[in-house]
C-alpha cells in the first residue's frame, strides 16, 4: 500500500464518520481513531477516558484494565 492510499483512507474516515465533528474530539485525537479504524484495528488502547464516546470501535482505557 502507497502512502497516498493510505491517507486516501483516512480521509474517507473523516468524511463518512466524522470524528471530529460527531464525537467532539481534539483534531489528533480524531486522527488516531480515524487511523485505527481505516487499519481494521478491533481496539484501541489509551489513557484518553474521552474517547470512550467512540462507537465504532472497542476503546480500552489502561486505568479500567486489571492486571
Amino acid at each position: 500500500m502507497k502512502i497516498a492510499d493510505a491517507f486516501q483512507g483516512i480521509n474517507k474516515v473523516f468524511l463518512d464518520t466524522a470524528p471530529v465533528i460527531y464525537y467532539g474530539l481534539k483534531l489528533l485525537d480524531a486522527l488516531q481513531v480515524a487511523t485505527a479504524l481505516v487499519a481494521g484495528c478491533d481496539a484501541f488502547l489509551t489513557n484518553d477516558v474521552a474517547l470512550q464516546r467512540v462507537t465504532e470501535l472497542r476503546i480500552l482505557v489502561l486505568a479500567a484494565l486489571e492486571i
